[in-house]
């Protein structure tokens, strides 16, 4: 059986445990910080884009208002064009949907076309009635009412003046048309011929205008929309803080004042999801002025030295800023934000005074600096400098350098002892730093067509790596860079320079939604580089077929992820990679996609889901989980989240191999066993297939051939969330993450079937079941059997629980096929139990409540994990079960009665066992046979520990593994063992009572996971353990206690299966060298004489922490352990081989 990996889960005071939604091994659970500016400059308050669409505007004399023009004869307030989305894009626009801005909290501001609010986060203002009562804006001071601006055709009163006077008419627009009679091209967009006049008709287009006019008919309100739904999604865990160019510009103060001086805030770093501190950024944003100048320089320099604090509460490394100093965590990045409307001026940074980016330096982590582009200019003081500064320079020399580079790639190459490559160093779409340092975004909106007044050559194609973006890093396109002093259009170009610098994003923006785009693009690409903690972790999951190694892995940088096939050479190292799984999903169309609709199978297309699915998901929305890209982020006018690869994570989910197996059903009687003979011959001609889980929302089924997508399988269960999966704020979730399980099933004892059962795991509270018998040629809509959530005559959905792990499938001794699972975290009830689901009649449902457990209090959660079902006479019936729970409570069930009603608990309804303390049982167990000197019904091994909840991480609780004798009764006395020696890389256990153990009174024995000094380090076992040749085998995990550490360590354990000592030869080659002698032992001391004493190792280390069991491989008198470690690591373990367990009637079944 695949080895388990269990995801966290997180205990909340009273409620049922609550599945958090990533793995709780990822580094990188330090959030990051992230400061916003924002342009609070005059010329925000304007009504148009570009600036220079109106160049002879002056303050009128005597108007009482703050921002009132005039113009000449030929001023812009006479042309249509100015009126027009299609030149001035301030304007409205038809083709946009102006989305309302959010609230703190996520709940919509609103307006209405007949009273739309002149501002809409001013709720105070005078409404308008749009319908009768519109006059255009040219500037509009967000303290102050407004001035207008019309056009002749509609005021024919004033047509050559622009007044304050009060005029109105119905809200309109113009639309720009190409052709006819007046030569209307793409060219001519100030012909005033071309410009039709429209008016705002419909319900849909009146509200999308009021949206318009209230939220982003200027640049100010439009950043503060952007801004409120582009932030609104982070993470609680973000550390934020804001300023603006001009005001509220003290990062030392706690007094921050929009143009509302009445309102105060604290603007400086916190966790979002501290006391107030995401109302009190809304209360910012919603009161940003539009009154200052444009000190860029200023302001980028303000964040840099900010984030070069050394102590202090305030201090953005602080543990709790504001509150405590605490630990400060080196690996926290810090990111900056940037929005402007205006060319930079004004003051320098502080500090930065030279010409920064065209000096050579050795960078903090030993790396030349050669000034080169794009980095490079001839100018000091730049925004760029400034950007380069705070990017090349450790701002925390005291702090050690493990920032996480990016693409996390970079970490790997670094970890495995490699150089990056120079290229790929100073690719300016890297950020290789790892030391202390700052990330630079910046959006400039409206300067677009200014961009060439710097350089002709200069031109912006949508995003930072577009465009001219080619040839400035290669140095073909050398601009003259924007020189300090002076104040022009073509400065713009800084932004852009400063962005490249500080290894950020660049965007111009031109028009409202662009600003909103660009806005969540930087807030989206933060995200996803403060969660890659582990860009390429895998889940370790693997399995073998003696001939290739299949591993699982997954990128937490973009959530995608990874199937991949490696060959196994002869010598039992890897060989090259076969096939990537992600390269092979079919078109959209051309995919094989099923569903349940609630009651039957059907395909995964709008037509076939029921009404209630549709309910809950869109047409587009089910389209893009298909595979269908075409409404993407990245496409014309797309909406979607952008994806690299259509397979998402794979976290959890053993891959599972079905193939030929043989489950020796031959030894049933009558036509039953006689049938599976033929059964077993008709598979050697059967398409081998792997199957996973994803948190794309499916179950593939993969060809082992090739890595082609036969099919996949949406469960029902799980439709409410798969909208999240199309958000670009998409924060992760689980879905199908649990492990599946493979079965042959007598099919209302008339056919054989080959039956896949999945629990959901983290992804939802159930369990599904597929017919597999012919996945290559005919798995259509009846191969869905069922899908379970707890509902049944004898349980409720309150019983079941997140089925994290896997389920089982077995026969049993009223002749059905059931699937047998525990009932994993988070139940209802907060109780633990076992169901029993019959494969062919799934209405027929056994549920065996333990009654222990209560939701009092987080430690009095209970839920059980995967239970492993076993055959003790060898006549391929399920006799027993056994599972544990999260109150270290060992189970076991007696199932040896033909009759299903007396089935129950063994041990006289009693734990088999209970550990100490009530160590958790969150592994599956191994069940073994009975030692010689021994008499009872099997051993059972299993480790305890939890790695399930936040702070599980840091709890050094002692952990233990046992080896009980099951001999139907409470287990109460054990031998003990210990470890006696460690070293780096070695350990070695000490015998308790000379190496054996006393059965007359004892049932078995039991090792501490402590080593020799006595300090507990936070060992655990997390997997199940493998019996071979009468050596218990399994992985231990000590997770790290620093954030800033991804995973942790471990150490694979051999010991004696009978006693749990030390084994007395080598069964690891410890030194490399390919054979099994003393060579491989360990110096443990010296005897009275001072000669060394020497032993076989029963653990060698593990650099890093691996979360499953190993898969073996044997060669002969050699057997190759695969361990893959949560950074996709793959180590290979030569061991002693053996000869067959001699008990061979007995068989754990799965």
């Amino acid at each position: 059986m695949a080895a388990l990996l269990l995801p966290a889960l997180h205990a909340q005071a009273v409620d049922p445990i609550a599945l958090p939604s990533a793995p709780l091994y990822l580094a990188g659970g330090v959030a990051p910080n992230l400061v916003v500016t924002l342009d609070d400059s005059g010329s925000m308050a304007w009504g148009f884009v570009p600036d220079k669409m109106v160049e002879n505007a002056k303050v009128t004399s005597g108007c009482s208002y703050p921002l009132l023009y005039k113009y000449d004869e030929d001023g812009p307030l006479t042309k249509r064009y100015f009126l027009s989305g299609d030149y001035n894009t301030q304007y409205y626009n038809p083709t946009t949907t102006y989305l309302v801005p959010l609230k703190y909290d996520g709940t919509p501001y609103s307006t209405t076309f007949s009273s739309a609010y002149t501002n809409g986060f001013d709720t105070g203002s005078t409404p308008v009635n749009l319908a009768s009562a519109y006059q255009p804006t040219l500037g509009f001071q967000p303290k102050s009412k407004q001035c207008y601006a019309r056009h002749p055709d509609i005021d024919s009163g004033s047509s050559k003046q622009f007044s304050s006077d009060t005029v109105n008419v119905p809200a309109y627009y113009y639309r720009y048309e190409t052709g006819g009679t007046a030569g209307c091209t793409v060219a001519s967009k100030t012909n005033e011929a071309c410009y039709v006049y429209t008016a705002i008709i419909g319900a849909s287009e009146q509200q999308n205008f009021a949206n318009w006019y209230s939220f982003y008919r200027t640049r100010n309100l439009a950043t503060v929309s952007a801004a409120t739904r582009a932030f609104n999604n982070l993470p609680s865990t973000m550390r934020l803080a804001w300023q603006a160019l001009s005001s509220c510009n003290n990062f030392t103060s706690s007094s921050c004042n929009g143009w509302d001086t009445n309102i105060s805030t604290d603007h400086r770093i916190r966790a979002l999801s501290a006391s107030n501190h995401k109302e009190n950024f809304y209360k910012w944003l919603e009161k940003l002025p539009a009154s200052g100048s444009t000190p860029l320089r200023a302001a980028l320099g303000r964040v840099g030295a900010y984030y070069s604090t050394t102590s202090g509460t305030n201090n953005p490394y602080a543990e709790e800023p504001q509150v405590k100093e605490g630990t400060q965590h080196s690996c926290r990045a810090n990111y900056t934000i940037m929005m402007t409307d205006g060319i930079w001026n004004g003051s320098n940074a502080s500090g930065v005074s030279d010409n920064v980016d065209n000096t050579a330096k050795s960078l903090p982590d030993g790396t030349s600096y050669s000034p080169s582009a794009p980095f490079k200019d001839d100018n000091s003081n730049s925004l760029a400098d400034v950007a380069f500064y705070y990017w090349a320079n450790d701002l925390r020399t005291d702090l050690t350098n493990n920032v996480p580079r990016s693409p996390r790639a970079l970490d790997k190459l670094v970890e495995d002892g490699k150089t990056i490559p120079t290229a790929d160093y100073f690719n300016p779409k890297n950020d290789p730093a790892s030391w202390q340092h700052m990330v630079t975004y910046t959006v400039g909106l409206g300067l677009t067509t200014t961009l060439p007044e710097l350089d002709p050559a200069l031109t912006w194609a949508g995003n930072t790596y577009t465009g001219s973006y080619a040839d400035l890093a290669s140095g073909t396109l050398n601009p003259l860079w924007p020189v300090t002093g002076t104040d022009k259009p073509g400065n713009v170009a800084d932004l852009w320079h400063a962005a490249l610098n500080g290894r950020g994003l660049f965007f111009s923006a031109e028009d409202p939604k662009s600003l909103s785009d660009a806005m969540q693009e930087m807030v989206n690409n933060i995200i996803s580089r403060s969660s890659s903690a582990a860009s390429i972790a895998t889940n370790s999951k693997k399995l073998d077929t003696s001939t290739a190694i299949y591993q699982a892995s997954f990128d937490s940088g973009n959530w995608t992820g990874e199937l991949e096939a490696f060959a196994v050479k002869s010598d039992g190292t890897l060989g090259d990679s076969l096939w990537k799984a992600s390269t092979k999903i079919p078109a959209a169309a051309s995919r094989n996609i099923k569903t349940f609709n609630g009651s039957v199978g059907v395909d995964f297309a709008w037509g076939s889901i029921s009404a209630d699915q549709k309910a809950l998901i869109s047409e587009n929305e089910l389209n893009y989980l298909r595979g269908d890209q075409s409404k993407e982020q990245n496409k014309v006018n797309g909406t979607f989240r952008t994806r690299t690869s259509l397979l998402g994570d794979i976290v959890n989910s053993d891959p599972l191999f079905v193939s030929e197996e043989n489950f020796g059903y031959d030894k049933l009687s009558g036509t039953e066993g006689t049938e599976y003979v033929t059964y077993i011959e008709g598979k050697s001609s059967k398409t081998p297939v792997i199957y996973v889980g994803a948190n794309d929302g499916m179950l593939h089924a993969f060809k082992t051939s090739d890595g082609s997508e036969l099919f996949a399988y949406v469960p029902g269960l799980i439709y409410a969330n798969l909208p999240s999966l199309t958000k670009p704020n998409y924060s992760h979730k689980y879905y199908v993450d649990g492990a599946p399980t493979v079965g042959d099933v007598y099919y209302g004892g008339s056919a054989w079937k080959t039956v896949l059962v999945t629990p959901l795991g983290a992804g939802g509270r159930g369990v599904f079941a597929l017919d597999i018998s012919t996945p290559d040629t005919a798995f259509s809509e009846s191969n869905v059997l069922w899908e379970f959530d707890g509902t049944s005559a004898s349980s409720t959905p309150n019983d079941m629980g997140y089925p994290v792990g896997s389920a089982s499938v077995g026969r049993f001794k009223d002749g059905k096929y059931y699937a047998v699972f525990g009932n994993g975290y988070g139940s209802a009830n907060c109780r633990s139990g076992l169901f029993m689901v019959q494969i062919d009649a799934p209405s027929n449902v056994k549920f065996f409540d333990t009654g222990v457990g209560a939701c009092t209090t987080s430690a009095t959660q209970n839920g059980m994990s995967t239970p492993s079902l076993v055959d003790y006479d060898g006549d391929r019936i399920t006799d027993a079960i056994y599972a544990g729970d999260l109150q270290g409570k060992l189970w076991k069930w007696d199932v040896t009665s033909a009759t299903n009603s007396v089935w129950g608990f063994a041990a006289g309804g009693k734990p088999m066992f209970t550990t100490a303390s009530g160590q958790p049982i969150t592994a599956p167990v191994e069940v073994g046979p009975v030692p010689s000197d021994a008499s009872g019904k099997a051993m059972v091994y299993f480790g305890t520990g939890r790695y399930l909840l936040n702070g599980d991480e840091t709890n050094k609780t002692v952990q233990t593994f046992y080896g009980l004798l099951d001999e139907d009764k409470v287990v109460t006395s054990l031998n003990k063992q210990s470890i006696g020696y460690e070293d780096a890389n070695a350990r070695v256990v000490f015998d308790g009572n000379d190496g054996t153990v006393n059965w007359k009174s004892q049932q078995g024995w039991y090792l501490d996971l402590l080593p020799p000094s006595g300090t507990a380090q936070g060992e655990r076992v997390l997997s199940v353990p493998l019996l071979r040749f009468g050596r218990v085998i399994f992985n231990t995990s000590i997770p790290s206690a620093d954030p800033c550490v991804l995973g942790g360590t471990g150490w694979l354990m051999e010991l004696d299966a009978a006693t749990g000592g030390n084994l007395t030869y080598s069964a690891l080659d410890m030194n490399s060298d390919g054979l099994f002698n003393e060579g491989d032992y360990v110096v443990i001391g010296q005897d009275n004489k001072g000669n060394d004493i020497k032993s076989p190792v029963a653990g060698k280390a593990s650099g890093s922490m691996s979360l499953n069991q190993p898969t073996v491989i044997t060669a002969g008198a050699k057997e190759y352990k695969f361990n893959s470690d949560i950074k996709k690591g793959i180590s290979i373990i030569t061991e002693k081989s053996g000869t067959s367990n001699p008990r061979s009637s007995w068989r754990q079944l799965q």
